[in-house]
């Protein structure tokens, strides 16, 4: 069988590849892309359990606000508030918390 020249998807090396599936040129860069992206669906996970939590708890809090609230500005203010509570405002939060 031929062999096929191939650039490592880690380390960016060329390779002589014995298979046409290949991807790395070694074990080594194998076992690391392997862990690099392990890390990353790690960091991804708090990410996102830091986002719900964030969404869970402005939300609530918003609404335990509104459901005592009894003057009509602050009615509307708190209404005004939940509608400025977008998933790009939860996210920054999340991004600030993840990253302490």
């Amino acid at each position: 069988m031929p062999s096929i020249q191939r650039e490592c998807d880690r380390c960016k090396r060329e390779y002589e590849a014995q298979r046409s599936s290949s991807k790395y040129c070694s074990v080594n860069c194998r076992v690391a892309a392997y862990r690099e992206h392990a890390d990353y669906n790690r960091r991804q996970a708090e990410y996102d359990r830091a986002y719900l939590e964030n969404f869970r708890s402005g939300m609530a809090s918003i609404l335990a606000r509104l459901t005592v609230a009894t003057d009509d500005d602050e009615i509307v203010r708190l209404g005004a508030e939940l509608l400025a509570f977008t998933p790009d405002a939860v996210a920054q939060m999340s991004q600030a918390q993840v990253t302490k």
